[in-house]
C-alpha cells in the first residue's frame, strides 16, 4: 500500500471499454513524499494457514489497465518507509499489465538519505551504485551501499528477496568483515516492530 503528497504533471488518456479499460500517457512526480506502507505477513498460524490468507482483497471493479504509462520521478522526491527509511530517489518506471498485476520496467536511482536500524542509523552512500531495476514484475535487482562512522553495509548486485545473502559489512576503522548474520537479524527485528507500530 502506498500514498503520496508533492506535485504531478503529465499526461494520461483512459481508453478501452467500461468493462476493460486502458490507461496510458505520462506522469512526473516532483518535491514530495511517497510513502511505502507494507502488511504481508509469511508466518504461519496456529491453524497452519498464513497470515496472508486471513486478509481478503475485495475487488470493487474491473482491472485497470496499463499501457506503457511512463512514471518519472524528479526534483526532491522521497520514499518513506514508516519508522525505517527516508530516502531520495530519481529516474522512472514504465508501467504494463493491469493494476491488479502491474508490470514495470526501469530504473530508479537512491540518491541520498537514512535507513533507521533504531540502535543504528544509516546514510546512503552517494558515491556508490545505488539503485532498483525492474524487469516486469515487482521484485527488482537492487544494489546500494549504506555507511555511518563506524561501518559500511553494501547489498551486492541481487533480487529485492535475497538481500541477505548478498550483504557485506565492514568495520570502518580496520576494514574487517562483520558478523553479516548479527546485521541480518538487526534489519529482520526492525520490519517487524515496524509493523507493529503501524498495527497499533
Amino acid at each position: 500500500m502506498s500514498y503520496s503528497t508533492g506535485k504531478a504533471s503529465g499526461k494520461v488518456s483512459l481508453a478501452g471499454s467500461a468493462k476493460v479499460p486502458t490507461l496510458s500517457g505520462r506522469v512526473v512526480l516532483r518535491e514530495g513524499v511517497v510513502y511505502v506502507q507494507n502488511y504481508v505477513q509469511n508466518s504461519e498460524t496456529t491453524d497452519g494457514k498464513t497470515g496472508e490468507e486471513d486478509d481478503q482483497v475485495v475487488e470493487v471493479g474491473p482491472a485497470l489497465g496499463l499501457n506503457g504509462v511512463d512514471v518519472k520521478f524528479q526534483n526532491d522526491l522521497s520514499v518513506v518507509f514508516p519508522y525505517v527509511m527516508n530516502v531520495g530517489v530519481e529516474g522512472g518506471i514504465k508501467l504494463n499489465g493491469d493494476s491488479s498485476t502491474p508490470m514495470p520496467t526501469g530504473r530508479v536511482d537512491l540518491t541520498d538519505g537514512t535507513i533507521n536500524l533504531v540502535t543504528t542509523r544509516l546514510k546512503v552512500k552517494r558515491d556508490s551504485n545505488n539503485y532498483a531495476v525492474f524487469s516486469g514484475d515487482l521484485m527488482p535487482l537492487v544494489e546500494f551501499t549504506l555507511e555511518n562512522q563506524g561501518l559500511t553495509m553494501h547489498v551486492r548486485q541481487t533480487r529485492a528477496d535475497k538481500w541477505s545473502s548478498a550483504l557485506e559489512v565492514k568495520d570502518k576503522s580496520s576494514d574487517n568483515s562483520l558478523d553479516e548474520r548479527h546485521w541480518i537479524g538487526v534489519v529482520a527485528d526492525r520490519l517487524d516492530l515496524e509493523h507493529d507500530q503501524l498495527a497499533e
